[in-house]
């Protein structure tokens, strides 16, 4: 999937990471946080489906010494999201953040399918 600029995410040539484009930034990303991002998204995305009326959306982890994300929340008044990875703040369009967490999520089920 990719949306009207280029493709989301690009994987290494060993699947064990990427680089990953949220609108205005790329990150370099390993699987784990790969799939921290796109489940954040995805339950941010349910709420919001869910007319969760509130001014920020945060999403929820627990902590890990291996989670690189600081911060991912939705604001509605913007639509957009505001990202946090390793220790570089930035915003990006709603519409792209959720076409960058719909390529991860084919990543990563295409990697369980073929194992």
């Amino acid at each position: 999937m990719t949306h009207q600029f280029h493709c989301a995410f690009h994987p290494t040539p060993d699947d064990q990471g990427g680089v990953l484009n949220i609108g205005p930034a790329s990150v370099s990303i390993d699987l784990e946080n790969l799939r921290l991002f796109a489940n954040v998204v995805g339950q941010i995305e349910k709420r919001r489906a869910a007319s969760a009326a509130r001014s920020e959306i945060l999403g929820q982890w627990a902590g890990s010494e291996n989670i690189d994300w600081a911060h991912i929340s939705f604001h509605p008044c913007r639509e957009s999201y505001s990202l946090r990875y390793n220790g570089v703040a930035w915003e990006a369009p709603a519409d792209a953040t959720i076409a960058a967490a719909a390529e991860a999520r084919l990543f990563l089920d295409n990697m369980r399918l073929q194992a």
